[in-house]
């Protein structure tokens, strides 16, 4: 997997004029991949790019897509400040309209900085991700290290902590990562109001991190909620029929008050001798959560299925079946002559 670079390789002339065709192409509702193709910039020059604006006063929102891509969209009005996705903790994946089902990979407690770390599994997750057509992974919080530790700690230093996961958490352009942030993560904030979530919110627009100790996560017209638990905090009341748990670092499945609740094994070798990620296949009816499947999956030499599983969300809940929310006709590319016509025009 690839890591995010920040460098400009362009001079300060080139940039003004990168920066009215950014906002023109964001104005056109074109799409991170889209932009960063028709700019011939990287991602990470994307990044940097739309940080500059943001210093300069231009506030953007951001809209996901199950496809792993997002859309940027200028904030002109107080309306659009109130709907602005970037200052609340619950976040929308958008849908195709013709998207019957959606597959995710759920991963957690990844404890970057500790020794006993698994990047090489996080990037094998990446890459099951891309074999199995997998756009959206879910992280159930402990990003980092913190503060404390099971274990030894390879780095110590917050800062230092913060900056590795943020250049060492492997790059997808087709995928996007939603998390919580958990009790490891606030660590950090508590004792040096160093905050992992405006930290990816300025430099990896593809780690979506909604809050701390709960994160709702919105498709279609039903919500995933992610869990990690923190001193003093609780678990969110929500209506969601899926709540995944970070924190306990092993897997197991329950059903309470007709949610299914999952919590999740971690990806690292903290209290885990065998560190493994979890398939979600969610089928859609009327824009609620039908059955999902869930496929224990342990990164060996080869990708193993350890266990499957079946729920019916459906089952016993009550739906008032309406207008299926939050979707849109997205999954459309760009062919060759409207990529032409559009560098064009630029």
């Amino acid at each position: 997997m690839e890591r995010i670079q920040n460098i400009y390789e362009y001079t300060e002339k080139d940039e003004l004029v990168l920066k009215k065709q950014l906002l023109e192409l964001i104005d056109r509702k074109k799409n991170n991949k889209e932009i960063c193709e028709t700019l011939n910039i990287s991602t990470g020059q994307l990044y940097s790019l739309l940080l500059d604006l943001k210093n300069n006063g231009i506030m953007l929102s951001r809209k996901y897509y199950s496809d792993g891509s997002l859309k940027y969209k200028p904030i002109y009005t107080f309306f659009d400040l109130k709907k602005a996705s970037l200052f609340e903790t619950d976040k929308t994946i958008i849908t195709d309209s013709k998207e019957n089902e959606i597959k995710l990979l759920a991963i957690s407690d990844l404890h970057f900085g500790n020794e006993l770390e698994r990047i090489d599994l996080i990037n094998r997750a990446f890459n099951y991700c891309t074999k199995k057509n997998i756009n959206i992974i879910l992280c159930g919080g402990d990003l980092i290290d913190g503060t404390f530790s099971r274990s030894n700690q390879k780095i110590s230093n917050l800062q230092e902590q913060i900056e590795y996961f943020i250049k060492n958490y492997p790059y997808d352009k087709n995928i996007l990562t939603f998390s919580v942030a958990g009790d490891h993560d606030i660590s950090a904030f508590t004792h040096e109001s160093l905050c992992l979530i405006e930290k990816c919110n300025n430099y990896r627009h593809d780690i979506i991190i909604g809050g701390y100790n709960n994160a709702v996560i919105n498709i279609k017209n039903d919500q995933i909620l992610l869990h990690h638990h923190i001193d003093a905090g609780n678990t969110r009341i929500s209506t969601a029929p899926i709540i995944l748990h970070g924190h306990i670092h092993r897997y197991k499945t329950y059903i309470k008050d007709n949610a299914l609740n999952v919590i999740l094994p971690s990806l690292s070798n903290i209290n885990q001798p065998m560190p493994t990620a979890l398939e979600l296949k969610i089928s859609f009816n009327k824009g609620f959560f039908d059955v999902v499947g869930i496929k224990q999956i342990y990164f060996g030499e080869k990708d193993i299925v350890i266990s499957e599983s079946f729920f019916d969300l459906l089952k016993n809940r009550t739906v008032v079946f309406d207008d299926i929310k939050n979707i849109e006709s997205f999954k459309h590319v760009l062919d060759e002559n409207e990529e032409t016509q559009l560098v064009k025009s630029l």
